[in-house]
Order: structure tokens, then C-alpha cells, then sequence
């Protein structure tokens, strides 16, 4: 047998198994939910102290944060209000690496509660809201 006639053979056993088409609606994923799960696997990589050592240095280096931030900021710009939402509270709480700043934390937080993320617009009504002491 040559090479075609087996690549052929491959391909008509194994295609029935991917034809879903005739069956179900195509599912489309965003590429921005898509960088929000990644960012999201990242980020558990990160709280469970999965580090990576660069064999250059000898210092440990965390790169599951930086990667987990890269990939929120990634689907926050694309439009992703969980990814937003996220960012605004790192930088609220100063986590994944990012030092605190209200005013960037108010901005992530708008933009997700501009799209009907609801924690988001009750994370808005707390920091806008002046703490009275009594």
C-alpha cells in the first residue's frame, strides 16, 4: 500500500468520530474567554506555589503570575467583564504582582459594571462610597 491510500484510509475511519455538524449548532468560544481560562490556570499555578526555576539564575521566579496577568490583561482588553473585573480587584488588593492603585482598580471595575458584572458594580458602590466613622 503507498502512502496516500493509507493516509486516505486513516482519514475516512477517523473522520466520522469529528463530523458533528449534521447533529449539533457549532459552539463558538472567544479568543478572550479563552485567555481568561488560561489566565485563571495560571493564576491557580500561582496561589499553589508552582514556581519555575530559570537553570540562569538562582533565584526563584514566579512566572505563573506574570503569565496569569498577562493573559487577564489580554481578554480584559478584548472585552472580557470577568477578566476586567479581575484586574480591577488586583489592582484594589495588590495581588498577582501588581502593586495597589485606586484609580486603575476603579477603571478596570468600570468597565466591567459598564457591561452588567454585577460584583463589579457593587465593588464600585464600596470604594466610591465615603466610609463614614462613627
Amino acid at each position: 500500500m503507498n502512502t496516500t491510500k493509507i493516509i486516505n484510509l486513516i482519514k475516512n475511519t477517523i473522520r466520522p468520530y469529528f463530523k458533528y455538524e449534521d447533529l449539533h449548532d457549532p459552539v463558538y468560544i472567544s479568543e478572550a474567554y479563552l485567555h481568561y481560562q488560561r489566565a485563571r490556570y495560571y493564576e491557580f499555578l500561582a496561589a499553589h506555589h508552582h514556581f519555575h526555576i530559570d537553570p540562569n539564575m538562582i533565584l526563584l521566579s514566579n512566572l505563573n503570575e506574570r503569565n496569569a496577568m498577562w493573559c487577564f490583561l489580554h481578554s480584559a482588553t478584548q472585552g472580557h467583564s470577568s477578566a476586567q473585573f479581575k484586574l480591577g480587584q488586583c489592582y484594589l488588593n495588590g495581588h498577582l504582582g501588581l502593586a495597589s492603585n485606586r484609580l486603575k482598580a476603579k477603571q478596570w471595575l468600570m468597565l466591567a459594571a459598564n457591561q452588567g458584572h454585577m460584583e463589579a458594580q457593587s465593588e464600585l458602590i464600596k470604594i466610591t462610597t465615603p466610609q463614614h466613622l462613627s
